[in-house]
């Protein structure tokens, strides 16, 4: 089993939750890994998140569900369910939960857990948890604050240069 890292595109390839028309009937090798997911296991609780968001294992898709999940992994210390959770979040616009889970992932220094998770990953991931973050602070203070704009001109009696700035 892999951690997996979503991204824009395994996001828009996903689709829209549908309404789901039958119950979930998880398969044998989904059952074992929800067993290991609600054992603590955190490869497991990303493994099942994913399971929801494509809607495969027997699950109907659905992003409440593998939110539920990812958070499950990043709470257990996973680096990729951090990132996964914040990304799951800001695609449900989530903002907040997005900017916390973003953070904890730049926040959480790089061990090697069993050579589960190599430096050049782990830096890889910050980045992109980084310019996730500058999208979602930027969201977040939208508006908040206008944009000033300066003008610089002579005075029409003495000459002298003035700066007059004004909300654009």
């Amino acid at each position: 089993m892999h951690d997996f890292i979503i991204d824009r595109g395994c996001i828009e390839n996903v689709g829209p939750d549908p309404i789901p028309d039958k119950p979930d009937k998880p398969t044998s090798k989904t059952k074992k890994i929800m067993q290991k997911a609600k054992n603590g296991n955190y490869r497991s609780c990303n493994a099942l998140a994913l399971l929801y968001l494509t809607g495969k294992g027997g699950f109907n898709q659905s992003r409440p569900n593998a939110l539920i999940w990812f958070e499950a992994g990043a709470k257990l210390g996973s680096l990729t369910s951090m990132y996964n959770t914040a990304y799951t979040a800001l695609d449900v616009e989530d903002l907040v939960n997005a900017k916390y889970w973003f953070q904890k992932c730049i926040d959480t220094k790089w061990k090697d857990v069993a050579g589960k998770l190599t430096k050049d990953a782990y830096q890889s991931l910050c980045t992109k948890a980084k310019e996730q973050m500058e999208y979602v602070d930027f969201t977040l203070n939208e508006g908040k604050y206008a944009p000033v704009k300066s003008e610089t001109k002579a005075c029409g009696h003495c000459s002298k240069e003035q700066t007059e700035s004004f909300v654009s």
